[in-house]
């Protein structure tokens, strides 16, 4: 049996390149999700320990979330006992604030159709 080692040294350097690709790729979308995984958890953190809320789903487009909100500038205030928030059908419009009172203690909060502007993006916040 003959064997021809500059077939076999071209091929083992193309396997190496190709695990060395792999690797690299896996290890650069790991670190994207973990950074995407660490923003989303700092936001939600900063509404939880502001407003004793379990967890906050938004399915809508610019929205901003906001510690301190004034009082006097809410458009709607979340009842304790309302998990679903539909901008919809509450006719918020860009601009709009929504807070989630202090003194309550809230559950898993979702909120759907909630559709602000990038001139007059919708708050989420705190009213104390």
């Amino acid at each position: 049996m003959r064997i021809n080692y500059r077939n076999a040294k071209s091929e083992v350097k193309a396997s190496v390149f190709f695990v060395a690709s792999l690797f690299f790729m896996a290890s650069c979308q790991e670190n994207e999700m973990q950074e995407i995984t660490e923003d989303v958890a700092t936001s939600a953190t900063a509404v939880e320990g502001e407003s004793n809320v379990g967890s906050i789903t938004i399915e809508g487009a610019n929205t901003q979330f906001s510690d301190n909100v004034e009082c006097s500038t809410c458009t709607y205030v979340v009842a304790e006992d309302i998990e679903t928030i539909d901008g919809k059908e509450l006719g918020l419009a860009p601009g709009s604030v929504i807070c989630l009172d202090a003194a309550k203690k809230y559950g898993n909060l979702t909120f759907v159709n909630v559709e602000g502007t990038e001139e007059a993006p919708i708050t989420i916040g705190t009213c104390k």
